[in-house]
C-alpha cells in the first residue's frame, strides 16, 4: 500500500503516519470483524481508513479539514468536528480508532468515554488511541495524578501497547507517541450515582497539589470523620478505592 501524505495544518495539529508496520500494528490490536462498526475520528489522508475498510463495511470517519476530500472520498466520512458529534447516532456497539492531534486528547476522551458513561449514550467496545507518549504513561500509571485519570480509572482499563517514534510521522512532532487500548470496565459500586461522584471528584481534584482538606472545604461538609492523615494527603497520592471510600464517608 502506497502511503499518502499531504501539507500539514498546524492550526489543526496535523501529524500524518507514515509507517506501514505501524498501521498494521494498529489494525492487528483493533481486531476488526466483518460485522464490526468501526468510528475513526481523524482519518487524515486515508492511511489507515483504507486498512479498516479492508476489513469492514460499518465504517464512519469524522474529519475537521475538509481539504482532504480528495483521499477520503470513498469512504463513509463526515466532515465535522468529532466533538460536537452526537454519540446517540452511533450503534450501541462499536470500536474507536483514532489519530489525533495531543491536544484533543483529553476532550476526545471525555467526550466518548466519559459523557457516554454519564448520559448512558453508546459506549465503544474499545477505543485505539494514538496518544503522546507522557499522557499514555501517566494514564497507564497506577498513581493518578488528576481528575482525568482518576475518572478514567472508575470506567475503564488502559493498556500501553506500543511506542511509535516521532520519525514516524510527517512532520515529525518533537515527542514521540503511543498507542494505548482503552476499555469500558466500571468498577464503581451500583449503589453509586457516577454523576454525584464524579462531581465529587471534580471538587477533590480542583487543586491536586493542595491538601484533601483544602480541596473539600467548598463541600461545607464534616470532615471530623475523616482520619487526620487522609485529610493532610494530597490527591494525587490516593487510589481509586480511597476516593470511594472518602466519597462514601462523605455522603
Amino acid at each position: 500500500m502506497k502511503i499518502k501524505t499531504t501539507q500539514a495544518k498546524k492550526h489543526f495539529g496535523q501529524n500524518f503516519l507514515t509507517n506501514q508496520d505501524v498501521l498494521n500494528k494498529i489494525i492487528q490490536n483493533s481486531q476488526i470483524q466483518a460485522e464490526d462498526f468501526v468510528l475513526e475520528i481523524g482519518p487524515g489522508t486515508a492511511n489507515l481508513t483504507q486498512l479498516i475498510n479492508q476489513k469492514t463495511d460499518n465504517y464512519l470517519g469524522l474529519e475537521i479539514d475538509d481539504t482532504l476530500m480528495p483521499f477520503l472520498k470513498d469512504y463513509n466520512v463526515k466532515f465535522e468536528d468529532s466533538l460536537n458529534f452526537d454519540i446517540r447516532n452511533l450503534p450501541d456497539k462499536y470500536k474507536l480508532i483514532a489519530n489525533i492531534p495531543y491536544y484533543i486528547t483529553s476532550p476526545i476522551l471525555n467526550h466518548y468515554l466519559m459523557q457516554s458513561y454519564i448520559n448512558s449514550w453508546p459506549m465503544p467496545e474499545f477505543m485505539i488511541l494514538m496518544v503522546q507518549k507522557e499522557f499514555a504513561e501517566k494514564l497507564t500509571t497506577t498513581k493518578k495524578s488528576n481528575l482525568l485519570q482518576t475518572s478514567i480509572s472508575c470506567v475503564a482499563d488502559v493498556e500501553y501497547l506500543f511506542t511509535v517514534p516521532s520519525k514516524d510521522f510527517d512532520p515529525a512532532p518533537k515527542v514521540d507517541s503511543a498507542i494505548i487500548k482503552i476499555t469500558p470496565n466500571p468498577k464503581i459500586p451500583k449503589d453509586i450515582e457516577f454523576k454525584k461522584f464524579w462531581s465529587f471528584l471534580k471538587i477533590l481534584y480542583s487543586n491536586p497539589r493542595k491538601t484533601i482538606k483544602n480541596n473539600l472545604k467548598p463541600l461545607k461538609k464534616d470532615l471530623n470523620q475523616i482520619p487526620e492523615d487522609t485529610l493532610k494527603k494530597r490527591p494525587e497520592n490516593l487510589s481509586l478505592i480511597d476516593c470511594i471510600k472518602l466519597y462514601l464517608n462523605l455522603t
